[in-house]
């Protein structure tokens, strides 16, 4: 009981200083649930997802696409850690990856699309 009396007292502080405090399950951070937002472009994000000292890729993991925080697109890697996201229009994007029994996301932000273009964007899933 103790420290949860402590978290509340300290919770107006953590609040005043623009931090956010998150009680989700890694569960929850890792979900792409929900329906995808299509858009109509050319533009395409790829990469590849790796993990461990010798950037081995990783198979099977839920990567998740969002721009201005909807979700655009879902997909997992394939057997060589490949992934893909096509028919893009321009702006900004995010890419959150999820591997299985990973605590967090990997989350890359501000990743700028042109229309019509090829960004590659790799994702390194630091091991547990």
């Amino acid at each position: 009981m103790v420290k949860i009396k402590s978290l509340f007292i300290l919770l107006p502080y953590f609040v005043l200083a623009g931090l956010c405090l998150s009680f989700s399950s890694p569960t929850e951070q890792c979900d792409c649930a929900g329906k995808t937002v299509k858009e109509k472009g050319s533009a395409i994000i790829q990469g590849k997802v790796t993990s461990g000292q010798n950037s081995v890729g990783m198979k099977g993991v839920n990567l998740c696409l969002l721009k201005n925080g909807v979700l655009i697109a879902k997909t997992k890697s394939g057997k060589n850690g490949n992934y893909s996201f096509s028919s893009l229009s321009g702006g900004k994007y995010e890419v959150k990856a999820c591997a299985k029994n990973s605590l967090n996301p990997v989350v890359i932000s501000g990743i700028n699309v042109n229309p019509a273009k090829t960004e590659f964007i790799n994702v390194f899933i630091p091991a547990n």
